[in-house]
């Protein structure tokens, strides 16, 4: 799987991008290992990293990630987001356009540490270990980016 350096802003990118959240839940002592939060939108839809577009005009990817996490699962970040440097390639509808076309990810990583109260969207949120998570994966490309933002939480 190719990667791409991130463009300096993400207002300027020509190419959709969005970003795909790695929730760990605090609280964890050095007994117990890091739990990673994924969720399931739909019944019978497989455990996923919550995701979102990218911020547009005047929002910061701080602004957006805590704006996700209070409204999608009720809880505010407990630090700072961390943000990889580069993206990944995806499959991307482009609804305007008429076709599907090549879109952007990228991890960026955040820790919580509230009991999770999920919007009744969600259908189903885990928090894994990081093996269990990248296993409970569906794609190649959301476990990349499960490491990729757990490598940011431990850095």
């Amino acid at each position: 799987m190719t990667t791409e350096p991130a463009p300096d802003t993400l207002h300027a990118s020509a190419d959709p991008e969005r970003l795909a959240l790695v929730i760990r839940l605090d609280g964890a002592d050095g007994a117990q290992p890091a739990r990673f939060v994924l969720v399931r939108e739909d019944d019978d839809g497989p455990l996923r990293l919550l995701d979102v577009a990218a911020p547009t005009f005047d929002a910061s990817v701080d602004e957006v990630v805590a704006s996700v996490l209070r409204t999608r699962l009720g809880v505010d970040p407990a630090g700072e987001v961390a943000e990889c440097a580069e993206r990944r390639p995806r499959r991307s509808a482009r609804w305007r356009e008429g076709h599907v076309g090549v879109g952007w990810v990228r991890a960026v990583a955040v820790t919580v540490d509230a009991a999770l109260d999920p919007a009744p969207s969600v259908v189903g949120v885990e928090a894994l270990t990081l093996d269990e998570a990248e296993a409970a994966l569906a794609t190649s490309l959301e476990r990349a980016l499960l490491r990729d933002g757990a490598a940011l939480l431990e850095g």
